[in-house]
């Protein structure tokens, strides 16, 4: 509780004409106690984002991983682990403050309490003195101005060397340098760190195997099914060891990240933001806060940058480096495979390198992916549970999840645009005669195909509806509903009735199924705001299915967000591409 100026030593500042220390103790106690909250859950979210790697870096083996490994422990190690020590020495600073405003506050009292009472005796004495006392009263209401006035420049004084000395603290000062120190490589070098170790090299030994001899390259080669390709050690891989890579790992890796990343913006750094309404509070009051107030105000901003910079290493660089690690690998391995097959008539892909150009998943060469599934020919990849779960059983036409790790955000944005082309044709087919009810593949009669791109995923799905005489309710993730729970208070505030097919438009399957990606709890990503950061750097594009004279749309064609999606998707920061 802050120190409360009695009524006696009151009597004696009015006396000195000294405006009492205005400033609030209590708000930079406040001010601590909030940012050592924040440095325990940076705590929390660098031992999450930890399990996320080390599960990831322990289901494989490899050059890659190693590199993973060793930035990742910088970044625990050093970046977050400065980041609440950093919190921490300035909560420890401005406690340090708050005690000596308070030691100063009552020494202060103790002169004007001092001074008061012997001003009553002097007045009281006056008439016999014949106004000798009187005299020395002035003399010592002097003596209490000057004392008070080198109290409070003492404490301001002091106030300012506990801080000062706090941001030079080396975990402070590291705050500022932080931004450069995670700049990573990524893709082609997958996250080779600035003294690390390429992983592109762990490739190339592998091709380098097959030159070796084909039967060997055979022997050495274990090229498994599913989502897990390992490379074993041999002669081929010059001694590098054995290289494990489980695809599904990443990907859940990325998502674990992703999801970490939007607590440390959201949460985590709501305690920030309280501590700076705390530091408001006293604000501006008096000279002892006029020289705290600045260095406070560059501490804060320190730590804002900071989180900044992570939330993005580990919400995008991060996560993007461990695609491309697959991603690498997978191109590896199809390449492999293919020159295996070559070689080997009895192979069901013999003579085919199965792939056909530069769509999703597929790392080099020209054309399109065909219809069947990006990247190559064949059997679509199995899909994720994730993709299409908020439709579920509902009427729907979707395309397999594809990888855009390794395109320029361009290229990217013409993938989208492709990948509703080709969901637009595709939900477009008639249904064979007697064919039965295929979840996710049904035709799409006047809908829309959407695509949408984020963190390198590409995702292809149209609106939904209930078959004639079901009942189906959408399974929107709880972000998904504040959002269109949002939207629809923003269009009747303005008289404006929301859309026919409100929640169940393309754009709505596409993002729900992504926080359901991220968040499969639903317990992490709850507001407006946890969705578009969530979200930040999606783009979408939607294309009309069938002709639709009515609205003088054909098939294919560029079609607008509807009246709900036009509100929606600026409200989660989401792009439209046209």
């Amino acid at each position: 509780m802050s120190v409360v100026l009695p009524d006696l030593a009151a009597q004696g500042l009015d006396l000195i004409g000294i405006s009492w220390p205005n400033v609030d103790e209590d708000a930079y106690r406040d001010m601590a106690n909030s940012l050592r909250e924040f440095a325990d859950d940076v705590d929390t979210d660098a031992h999450e984002a930890n399990q996320t790697v080390q599960r990831l870096v322990s289901s494989g083996d490899g050059l890659a991983f190693q590199a993973l490994d060793k930035h990742w422990g910088k970044v625990r190690g050093k970046h977050l682990a400065d980041l609440a020590n950093a919190a921490r020495i300035m909560a420890g600073a401005l406690d340090a403050c708050a005690e000596v405003i308070v030691a100063m506050k009552l020494a202060a009292i103790a002169q004007l309490a001092a001074l008061a009472a012997e001003a009553a005796a002097a007045v009281a004495a006056s008439p016999v003195t014949l106004g000798l006392s009187a005299a020395a009263g002035a003399a010592a209401i002097q003596a209490t101005r000057m004392a008070v006035r080198r109290l409070i420049k003492e404490a301001a004084q002091a106030a300012v060397e506990y801080i000062l000395s706090a941001l030079a603290e080396p975990a402070v000062a590291a705050l500022e340098g932080m931004a450069a120190d995670l700049v990573i490589q990524v893709a082609a070098n997958a996250l080779d760190l600035q003294d690390g170790i390429d992983a592109g090299q762990a490739a190339d030994a592998a091709k380098q195997g097959f030159a070796d001899g084909q039967e060997s390259a055979k022997d050495s080669l274990g090229l498994a099914s599913a989502g897990t390709m390992t490379l074993a050690s041999a002669d081929g891989l010059g001694g590098l060891g054995a290289l494990t890579v489980e695809h599904g790992e990443h990907d859940r890796a990325a998502g674990g990240l992703q999801l970490t990343s939007v607590k440390f913006g959201g949460s985590t750094k709501s305690k920030l933001g309280a501590a700076k309404g705390h530091h408001n509070r006293t604000r501006g009051r008096d000279e002892i806060t006029a020289v705290i107030d600045p260095l406070a105000d560059k501490a804060m901003a320190s730590l804002e940058k900071a989180v900044g910079d992570l939330q993005k290493h580990m919400g995008d660089d991060l996560p993007r480096g461990v695609r491309s690690i697959s991603a690498m690998h997978k191109g590896n391995d199809q390449s492999v495979r293919a020159r295996l097959n070559s070689v080997d008539p009895g192979s069901p892909h013999g003579g085919s390198s199965g792939g056909s150009g530069n769509g999703p998943g597929a790392p080099s060469g020209g054309g399109r992916p065909p219809a069947n599934g990006p990247g190559g020919g064949g059997t679509p990849p199995p899909t994720p549970p994730w993709h299409g779960r908020t439709a579920g059983d509902m009427r729907h036409h979707r395309r397999p999840v594809a990888n855009a790790g390794g395109m320029t955000p361009d290229q990217q944005r013409q993938l989208v645009r492709d990948e509703s082309r080709r969901l637009a044709d595709d939900a477009d087919r008639p249904a064979q005669s007697g064919q039965a009810k295929q979840i996710g593949q049904e035709r799409t009669k006047k809908g829309c195909a959407g695509a949408l791109v984020h963190n390198d995923v590409v995702t292809a799905h149209t609106s939904f509806q209930n078959y004639k005489g079901e009942t189906l309710v959408p399974d929107h993730h709880p972000g998904m509903r504040e959002a269109l729970d949002e939207t629809e208070r923003r269009l009747r505030a303005e008289g404006i009735e929301p859309g026919v097919g409100h929640g169940q438009c393309s754009e709505v399957a596409l993002i729900s199924d992504r926080l359901h990606q991220m968040d499969p709890s639903g317990t992490s990503i709850r507001t407006v705001d946890d969705v578009r950061a969530a979200m930040d750097g999606a783009a979408v594009h939607t294309r009309q299915v069938t002709n639709h004279p009515g609205i003088g749309l054909n098939h294919g064609d560029f079609k607008p967000p509807c009246r709900s999606c036009s509100t929606m998707l600026p409200l989660l920061g989401v792009e439209v591409l046209n």
